[in-house]
């Protein structure tokens, strides 16, 4: 069985918390869309935040994934013939796939106004692959 990374476990509780007001969520007596009810229900500033908050989750999503088939396949990973380009584009699919998940995790930062994020994106950046 796979463990959970961090990050897919705050994915998960996310998609969880979303689903959650989903359910509860009554268009039929409601004046308003389902995304300003979100927006209302996140605290959202801009109607926008509705788009970026589902964009990490599908970021992320695809991220682990990679990340993921990185880990289990090393640089060779399935393939009919050893070539050299191929260990390099698997490897910049491994870097992107990091770079995209942090472009991701800072476009959260903001839309949830977390405080010291300033702080917590120069943490990030000291991480080591």
């Amino acid at each position: 069985m796979k463990m959970e990374t961090i990050i897919e476990k705050y994915n998960n509780l996310q998609k969880e918390i979303l689903s959650n007001f989903s359910l509860k969520w009554d268009g039929a007596n409601c004046e308003t869309t389902f995304r300003n009810d979100v927006k209302i229900f996140y605290g959202f500033e801009k109607k926008f935040g509705w788009n970026i908050l589902l964009n990490a989750f599908y970021v992320i999503d695809d991220t682990e994934f990679a990340k993921n088939s990185f880990k289990e396949f090393d640089l060779q990973g399935p393939s009919r013939h050893r070539d050299v380009g191929e260990r390099y584009l698997r490897l910049y699919g491994l870097l992107n796939a990091t770079y995209q998940q942090k472009l991701a995790v800072e476009n959260l930062l903001e839309i949830h106004k977390i405080e010291k994020k300033k702080n917590l994106k120069k943490s990030y950046l000291n991480l080591n692959l």
